[in-house]
């Protein structure tokens, strides 16, 4: 059993609301949920196309494969900014236990109703207690939170809810090939996330480093995924280039770099065990 901590969250109830069309939605969500895991709202958006859907289950179910190995049989998973809930589906699905954290009104509504456990507090802290879940679990997180010293608070307090032997799974942009990308389409990311800082941030809170490993995120951990990568990797160096990147604004308009960037964005998965 999965309790929450007694202490009342300093902020109140946090509101908020996500969702978005197709791929290019995805981290229009993930900002909502941010948004709302630091008590603010901003976005109310109509619901994902069918096609956005399939293709991020896929994309979800090709990422859990990855990551299973790293989970103990019947684990209590605990995922901070649950979003519209494909990992929490899959969860259940291998027979996990699921817990997540979702202050949005909107998406935690939609959770609830399907029938996962959701808590709505701010984070962080999380108001778990201390040991009692098998895997933290977060995705477009870390980039969001902003000051260094948030960031570390976050990993702190997953590695005071983890059991021994326990989890911490991240998953963040890589920005050492993003470049400028990295700020271009998402105005909220505060912290500089690539596989040099993620490794020294989790040995640092008191993690071992299992896995580091860079993934494309419109592809998912693939056998193809190293290949197709390098010939992302061959975009972005033009993209990365002012002149390549204004002149395709000004002919084509941001929508067509928006969709780009989508397919080629790079990202970390970061695996990290509390021995």
């Amino acid at each position: 059993m999965v309790y929450m901590a007694k202490t009342p969250s300093p902020h109140g109830p946090a509101r908020g609301t996500s969702s978005a069309e197709g791929m290019a939605g995805d981290s229009t969500a993930e900002r909502a949920s941010v948004q709302a895991l630091e008590g603010r709202e901003i976005y109310t958006l109509p619901e994902a196309t069918q096609w956005g859907r399939a293709h991020r289950n896929r994309r979800e179910r090709r990422l859990f494969k990855f990551l299973s190995p790293s989970l103990v049989e019947n684990a209590v998973t605990l995922e901070i900014a649950s979003g519209r809930g494909e990992f929490a589906e899959i969860v259940r699905d291998r027979g996990f236990r699921y817990v997540g954290v979702e202050p949005s009104t909107e998406m935690r509504d939609s959770l609830v109703t399907r029938g996962f456990e959701i808590l709505s507090e701010p984070v962080p802290p999380i108001r778990l207690e201390d040991q009692s879940v098998d895997c933290v679990y977060s995705s477009a997180l870390i980039e969001h939170l902003g000051e260094y010293a948030t960031v570390v608070e976050y990993v702190r307090e997953a590695y005071r809810v983890l059991k021994k032997g326990g989890c911490l799974i991240s998953i963040v942009p890589n920005c050492d090939t993003l470049g400028p990308i990295f700020y271009a389409f998402d105005y909220q990311h505060s912290f500089v996330t690539n596989q040099g800082r993620m490794e020294h941030l989790a040995r640092d809170t008191g993690f071992r480093v299992e896995t580091c490993r860079c993934f494309l995120r419109s592809i998912g951990l693939t056998a193809w995924a190293p290949v197709v990568r390098v010939s992302a990797q061959l975009i972005l160096l033009v993209m990365r280039r002012r002149t390549v990147y204004s002149l395709i604004r000004w002919l084509f308009g941001g929508n067509l770099c928006l969709r780009v960037y989508k397919n080629i964005f790079d990202q970390i998965v970061v695996v990290s065990r509390k021995d």
